[in-house]
């Protein structure tokens, strides 16, 4: 079993950049429930979209730089590129 705890027993930076990440990117799937509750229907709201992006971003620097795996890497650059995306129709369709 692979230890997390860096040698003086704390959890080194990475590996916390790595957690954050994972809780974001988790994190939005509450948001959509909430939206959808209130809605009373199946809804994605931006905010979905904002944490996808945050939490993506984290987990690939925690891939690129912490653990460099290239699989990591993948797994989290198509969501990433993905929320970007929908950001970007978001906001066009809702300019003036």
């Amino acid at each position: 079993m692979t230890n997390f705890l860096s040698s003086n027993g704390y959890i080194d930076f990475w590996h916390l950049v790595g957690m954050l990440g994972f809780l974001m990117f988790s994190s939005r799937w509450i948001l959509q429930f909430i939206a959808s509750k209130k809605a009373k229907s199946s809804v994605l709201t931006v905010d979905f979209w904002y944490v996808s992006a945050a939490g993506s971003l984290l987990l690939l620097l925690y891939f690129w730089f912490g653990q460099r795996d290239i699989i990591g890497i993948l797994t989290n650059l198509f969501p990433l590129m993905l929320a970007f995306y929908n950001i970007y129709l978001f906001t066009r369709d809702r300019q003036p």
